[in-house]
């Protein structure tokens, strides 16, 4: 469908994309697929994947496509997106990484929904990163012992990334 020109960048009443589809349901092929899409050069089809738009959930809130996976613990997904990190840059994709812009909305968010399958993935990544973000641990932990109520093995996990 995209080399017929379907337009990637479609959206529902609530404002979400194909590429916040991929995310939110789990499906790596078909996020693949949008990302690595490049229309021919003489195609009248010439636009970019828009992976900065954002949707509103039931609630208003909103959600970028890499948010979209902690409504339903998607934790795969980000271990795409950890794993294939260079690839993404490579093709352009900055804001779909767990860059320093994103990773305490992304910690935090995880935190918000429940999502400890994801938070352990970012987890790891922050202990994997050879430069590590400013993200504030000490807010994180209290965040997570307060207003999220996070499970001990969770909180346990922030501690240590905090002394290490």
């Amino acid at each position: 469908m995209l080399k017929y020109g379907a337009d990637v960048n479609s959206r529902t009443l609530r404002g979400s994309t194909p590429l916040h589809t991929c995310f939110y349901f789990g499906n790596i092929g078909p996020l693949k697929r949008l990302l690595e899409f490049v229309p021919e050069p003489d195609s009248k089809f010439n636009f970019k994947i828009d992976t900065k738009a954002s949707f509103k959930d039931e609630q208003g809130r909103l959600f970028t496509p890499l948010e979209c996976v902690v409504g339903r613990d998607r934790y795969m997904m980000w271990e795409f997106i950890s794993n294939e990190e260079e690839y993404l840059i490579k093709l352009g994709h900055h804001e779909l990484t767990f860059s320093e812009e994103n990773f305490d909305k992304l910690f935090e968010k995880a935190l918000m929904f429940k999502a400890f399958k994801c938070l352990l993935v970012l987890m790891k990544h922050y202990q994997n990163r050879k430069q590590k973000t400013t993200l504030d641990l000490v807010k994180m932990l209290g965040l997570a012992m307060t207003v999220y109520d996070a499970p001990q093995p969770i909180l346990c996990k922030i501690y240590e990334l905090m002394i290490a």
